[in-house]
């Protein structure tokens, strides 16, 4: 028997199934128990028709306690007495606890090799063939940047030349024009500055092309100055790529837009003031359809985005074939048609549904504890009312008049209490706390605190 032969076939804790390939070859499929280890070893019975030879070994050659003689003599015995069990019960695999295995069983184990290429061919239609197939993408450059891992890699611009450039010709290889979409930075002024004070601040390093990389590509992201830094760096590296002659670049830089081939006219695009690639996005879609991009995709991992994208789909239903959105990698990836939301939605919902994500929590909107979006929108559907009230705030109000605030009152009274009748939060505040012995963070909002969390979620889905 081979010397290089490791594995017990039996032991306390892994059960063994055997099957015989021909008389000379035994091939064991050794499963742990608690999922841990799966290990398919080949074993070689040399000879057996000489049992008695021994193979000469010495405590040089010995790599592993189970190379002793003694081991493997005992597992040779084991492995001659599977053999005859096999003779005796033919096609049926045995366990080393005695318990034969039901029919199926022993049937897909046969048969795990033309289940595996099933299973894979299967996996190849529904996650890969799937794809939309669109003429424009937009890519959500942090998303994409939080995605695209440094490995290995030593210097930014390592990282630029192996990693991302490489995956943004990937992208743009299959469509005519691609748009690679940053956030900006404001030093003053920023909506987003307690929300990213609240994801912690990472050590400052400085972008260069010979820089090396942060050993902690989380931390690093952390700061602003570094991603505003490496926006820019990469950007400046995209616009070193040869684009073929019928395909365009589209590459924000800060406020303002770098492409390539150069265009004349980038007024649709810049110079521009939204603070989030999210919204950003949308102004690169419009000015996509508007060269006449008419099916276009969006990579990002972000829900504000969809709400976005839905409202879009529906305001230029005219114009636009398909606006779809890619989520997740690998075998999460999954894509989600825009345009088919709005048309089940319908015109005015889908119109609405900005203002709703803004008021029930959002980047810059906080949300009511306890209370998630399934149950606002189920509140919406009780209550649809409030639709007519969420328009009227998506169109850039500059004051809040008297009919809006008390139909969104009674909104969020059904939203903390679906049987209430009042339409006061200050006396449903009074009547949970009392009567149901709620605590505080379960209450709804003051009538004051609620007036100023609208002017916030009107300013976000009206102006911005």
């Amino acid at each position: 028997m081979s010397t290089s032969v490791r594995n017990k076939a039996l032991t306390t804790d892994l059960y063994t199934v055997h099957c015989l390939a021909d008389n000379e070859r035994l091939h064991t499929r050794v499963v742990d128990l608690e999922g841990e280890r799966d290990l398919i070893t080949f074993i070689h019975v040399d000879g057996v028709a000489d049992e008695g030879k021994k193979a000469e070994q010495t405590k040089a050659n010995f790599y592993h306690h189970e190379q002793t003689n003694t081991t493997q003599d005992k597992f040779l015995q084991d492995v001659k007495a599977l053999a005859l069990k096999w003779e005796e019960i033919a096609d049926i695999m045995v366990l080393h606890t005695k318990e034969i295995l039901c029919p199926e069983a022993v049937k897909s184990v046969q048969n795990v090799v033309k289940l595996g290429r099933e299973q894979f061919h299967s996996y190849l239609a529904d996650k890969i063939t799937d794809a939309p197939h669109v003429t424009s993408i937009i890519l959500d450059g942090p998303a994409i940047v939080e995605m695209l891992k440094p490995g290995g890699r030593r210097t930014f611009q390592e990282y630029s030349t192996v990693v991302f450039i490489p995956y943004i010709e990937s992208q743009l290889e299959y469509r005519s024009r691609l748009d690679l979409v940053w956030d900006c930075y404001p030093k003053s002024g920023s909506l987003k500055a307690t929300v990213r004070c609240n994801r912690g601040k990472g050590i400052r390093r400085r972008v260069t092309a010979s820089g090396p990389l942060p050993s902690n590509w989380q931390n690093f992201l952390r700061n602003s100055d570094n991603k505003e830094e490496l926006f820019s760096f990469q950007s400046e590296q995209a616009m070193q790529l040869v684009v073929k002659e019928s395909k365009q670049l589209v590459v924000t830089d800060k406020k303002q837009v770098l492409t390539v081939p150069p265009r004349k006219y980038t007024a649709n695009l810049a110079p521009c003031n939204h603070e989030e690639a999210d919204t950003r996005m949308m102004v690169h879609a419009v000015d996509a359809l508007e060269c006449g991009h008419r099916r276009i995709l969006i990579r990002t991992v972000d829900t504000d985005v969809a709400i976005l994208a839905v409202a879009l789909a529906n305001e230029r239903s005219e114009v636009l074939d398909e606006l779809c959105l890619a989520f997740g990698t690998g075998k999460n990836r999954r894509y989600i048609a825009a345009h088919q939301i709005a048309k089940a939605l319908g015109p005015e919902k889908s119109r609405a549904l900005p203002v709703f994500h803004a008021i029930t929590g959002c980047d810059t909107v906080s949300a009511f504890a306890g209370h998630s979006k399934k149950t606002a929108w189920a509140t919406w559907n009780a209550f649809p009312e409030v639709t007519t009230t969420f328009l009227s705030l998506a169109s850039s109000l500059s004051e809040l008049p008297d009919g809006v605030l008390s139909t969104l009152k009674r909104f969020i009274v059904l939203l903390y209490d679906s049987t209430s009748t009042c339409c006061d939060v200050n006396v449903l505040r009074k009547k949970l706390f009392s009567r149901k012995s709620r605590s505080l963070e379960d209450l709804p909002p003051t009538r004051a605190a609620l007036e100023q969390h609208i002017k916030r979620a009107a300013y976000q889905a009206g102006h911005i």
